[in-house]
């Protein structure tokens, strides 16, 4: 397969991914928000967001008092770490407006997937996704937007210093 030997060459990826793995991560990168929408719906209930934000609470409590208890950090610095700490936003499971079909359904609302063409659906899923982001540009950056942490399918930590999240 041409495009399994160009990414052995270029990316040093030995194996090509199964067919299914494949297929997921394409619906996926396109469609991640309403498939987070749909993966919550069915297997994520409040509880498990709630113990889950109470743990990283506790880790950001021990934390603190390990910044307490250290002796070699100057005292400017240490009072900018206790700063960016407190400061600090938790997002930890996902956000509420990810239970909202209304708004999920308007986030996707210009884009055009029919059930018979593969090929018209990459492309209309890259041009919209393309013109979605373009007009992100004329807006004024909002670090609160849910569309920023929206996507469940990946587990992972994440630290965003541009906006101590």
């Amino acid at each position: 397969n041409l495009e399994t030997e160009y990414e052995a060459k270029v990316v040093g990826k030995q194996r090509q991914e199964p067919r299914w793995e494949q297929c997921v991560s394409i619906v996926q990168s396109a469609v991640g928000i309403g498939l987070s929408n749909l993966y919550i719906d069915r297997y994520f209930n409040n509880d498990n967001k709630q113990m889950t934000l109470d743990i990283v609470k506790n880790i950001k409590t021990e934390f603190e008092g390990i910044l307490h208890e250290i002796d070699w950090m100057e005292k400017n610095t240490l009072s900018h770490a206790l700063d960016k700490l407190q400061n600090m936003e938790l997002k930890v499971g996902f956000p509420s407006e990810l239970m909202d079909d209304k708004k999920i359904n308007n986030y996707y609302k210009d884009l055009q997937i029919t059930k018979d063409n593969y090929f018209q659906n990459r492309i209309n899923t890259y041009k919209w996704l393309t013109d979605y982001q373009f007009n992100q540009l004329r807006e004024p950056n909002n670090k609160n937007d849910w569309r920023k942490y929206a996507e469940v399918t990946e587990v992972n930590a994440y630290y965003f210093p541009q906006e101590n999240a």
